[in-house]
């Protein structure tokens, strides 16, 4: 059995070219990267848990969906603050039913977008965002920023399948037709593929966005910024000098804004130095997700 065109379940980038071939107790995956593909493998794998199953004492013993769907039902009515904690690989319609599913019970509701790019949501309610779709992105932008990201790593497909290496429409020579920098407190491997690395010093990124912003504002910042974040003032210059000197801009943002010191003011901050970017060029920003529907529990909560 062959199937097409599926969504990669793992990390953000919900690759949807995945293409599944079944047989013989077999599986064999094209188009996924290693994680995607260690992801579908788990079909096959014998650690699989195929059925539910109830504690019995020390251990746990085999039951049918309606015996283990009675079992849920009686443990959630007799729980006084029940809470339901949802994962973020599962779908929206599901998420949907979990929250209304907690507003019965009088329960709490949470996912761990609380401790992933839930602060870079809440940075998006105090600032705004100028977005777009990767696409769009693809085929427009000649300037890429990861700010406390390391896709190739987490997000293995984006930098050849979305923002760096694929030829767009305006960027028909791809790789060799954008510029590459990375804001990381290590040498990550993207830092390393990069035509500039900003080292700065970890739970820093709101003073150095600050530092930006401080230079478009046409001031030059105080020198104990480079103290603060081990980053010099000609670096910030020359990396705001790339970014205005762009036609088209995108700035990638990781778990390293989201989990760092200042949290969402971070990512409020990074939103905010977009917003001013686009008086001079055109910039975008949007967040690399570690899971595939993270941003979906977001959106359904604020729209429930």
């Amino acid at each position: 059995m062959a199937a097409k065109n599926i969504i990669c379940p793992v990390c953000g980038a919900s690759c949807d070219d995945i293409q599944v071939t079944l047989g013989n107790g077999e599986i064999t995956i094209k188009n996924a990267c290693k994680m995607g593909n260690a992801k579908f493998q788990e079909i096959v794998s014998p650690h699989r848990i195929r059925e539910p199953q109830i504690r019995n004492g020390k251990g746990f013993i085999s039951a049918t969906w309606n015996k283990a769907i009675l079992r849920v039902a009686e443990i959630l009515a007799g729980a006084k603050r029940p809470l339901i904690f949802m994962g973020s690989e599962t779908s929206c319609e599901a998420m949907e039913v979990g929250l209304h599913l907690g507003e019965f019970l009088g329960g709490i509701v949470d996912s761990n977008s609380t401790v992933c790019h839930g602060p870079t949501a809440m940075g998006i309610q105090e600032a705004g965002r100028v977005g777009a779709t990767a696409g769009h992105s693809k085929s427009r932008a000649d300037l890429a920023v990861y700010w406390g990201s390391n896709p190739l790593e987490s997000m293995p497909r984006h930098m050849s399948r979305y923002a760096v290496y694929p030829r767009g429409y305006w960027t028909r020579r791809g790789r060799f037709d954008r510029t590459i920098i990375t804001v990381d407190p290590r040498k990550s491997i993207t830092a390393e593929n990069s035509d500039l690395h900003i080292q700065l010093k970890p739970n820093t990124d709101y003073e150095l966005i600050s530092g930006l912003l401080t230079l478009l504002h046409g001031k030059r910042p105080h020198p104990s910024i480079e103290g603060t974040t081990g980053v010099s003032i000609a670096e910030i210059e020359a990396m705001l000098e790339m970014m205005l000197g762009c036609n088209y801009g995108a700035i990638y943002v990781g778990l390293g804004i989201a989990s760092s010191y200042g949290k969402h003011r971070n990512a409020e901050a990074a939103f905010n130095l977009v917003k001013e970017l686009n008086y001079h060029t055109k910039f975008v920003i949007g967040a690399l997700r570690g899971h595939c529907n993270v941003a979906g529990f977001k959106q359904i909560a604020s729209y429930l």
